[in-house]
């Protein structure tokens, strides 16, 4: 059982019981599924605390630069780092997202994903990387939400932010993402 902080009314919400690394968020409000972390990784909440400590920081998640300079996805490592993993070698989003189809791990958008699973791009006209988020889930307005490293136009000109799905499709260049995934799944 784990507590989780409930963004349509605010109000702490309890998560019980475990079917394939969600469970049902017993609400009135909401009917969302939340994942459940193996045994050994950081919780939802751990991770979305991460998270939200970098919202609207230019910080090493903001650019395409690794701690070592060289260069790569910094959204991959954004994601990877919030649930305190560590780099298991993937070079990209885009090639996250090739791991979890081979494994039959990548879930397609219409099944709705767990709060706290990653939604992958693998492909983007605009970088050779593809991109990788954390679902957030629903805010007031019913829209899908995420945590993303980068900038987003619309949080003026701040780095690493929640934006909307629907945001990020248009940001990706109207490119639909290629599915979901437990974090698991990946590292």
């Amino acid at each position: 059982e784990i507590n989780v902080n409930d963004s349509n009314n605010d109000n702490e919400t309890t998560v019980e019981g475990e079917t394939d690394h969600t469970s049902q968020i017993s609400s009135t409000s909401s009917s969302d599924n939340i994942y459940q972390p193996p045994e050994g990784w950081v919780s939802v909440d751990e991770a979305f605390r991460n998270a939200e400590s970098h919202i609207g920081a230019c910080d090493k998640y903001s650019w395409n630069k690794w701690p070592d300079g060289s260069e790569g996805p910094a959204c991959l490592m954004f994601v990877r780092e919030m649930y305190q993993r560590q780099n298991p070698g993937i070079a990209s989003a885009e090639a996250a997202a090739d791991i979890a189809r081979s494994k039959g791990a990548l879930h397609p958008m219409t099944e709705e994903p767990p709060i706290g699973v990653y939604i992958v791009w693998d492909e983007n006209p605009a970088t050779q990387w593809g991109h990788i988020v954390i679902y957030k889930g629903k805010n007031a307005d019913g829209e899908k939400e995420v945590y993303s490293s980068g900038c987003s136009k619309t949080s003026a000109g701040q780095c690493n932010f929640i934006g909307t799905l629907e945001y990020l499709i248009q940001a990706e260049r109207n490119t639909q993402p290629a599915g979901w995934v437990y974090p698991h799944d990946l590292f």
